[in-house]
């Protein structure tokens, strides 16, 4: 049990939010506020062009596609999801996986936004976290990799796959 505890989400959680309204009193971007303080990525910035899901099985799946804005204008990014996100691809590659995280927040406030509240239209921002210590073993991977999931694509850390001098962090 104690291998498998997360600890500090309740102090993480705390300071993202702080984060998120000290970023919007400055009038900053909150994307790239939360990004800097979880030493996190912006994977992806545009709007939601097309939302596909299904009740199955007890679970919300499904796949959100957005249309790339700003710097990522001309760009796709697609995730897939059974409640929680779990595979993206950066036009049509695969991108970041869990069991490294992958959150959908809206791009004015920073708010998270849960797959099922996620509407075509809306204007987000993609922030990807490192997985938890407790996922970053080949068992970790295997609970909750993309080939758990019936994927055939391998796991990369986000870290090898974010190319740090391409995509600074923000």
């Amino acid at each position: 049990m104690k291998e498998l505890l997360i600890r500090g989400p309740v102090s993480e959680s705390m300071m993202v939010g702080k984060t998120l309204r000290e970023a919007r009193e400055r009038g900053d971007d909150p994307a790239a506020a939360v990004a800097k303080a979880l030493n996190a990525w912006v994977l992806f910035r545009g709007k939601v062009s097309r939302k596909e899901w299904e009740d199955k099985q007890g679970y919300y799946w499904g796949s959100h596609t957005i249309s790339g804005s700003g710097e990522f204008a001309g760009h796709e990014f697609k995730i897939w999801f059974k409640n929680e996100n779990h595979i993206s691809w950066l036009d049509g590659k695969p991108y970041v996986t869990s069991p490294d995280i992958i959150q959908v927040i809206q791009a004015g406030t920073g708010e998270p936004i849960t797959n099922p509240m996620l509407s075509e239209g809306e204007d987000v921002a993609v922030v990807g976290v490192r997985k938890r210590r407790a996922f970053a073993t080949k068992e970790g991977v295997a609970a909750v990799g993309p080939a758990h999931y019936g994927f055939d694509i391998e796991h990369r850390p986000i870290e090898e796959v974010v190319n740090r001098g391409d995509r600074k962090h923000g």
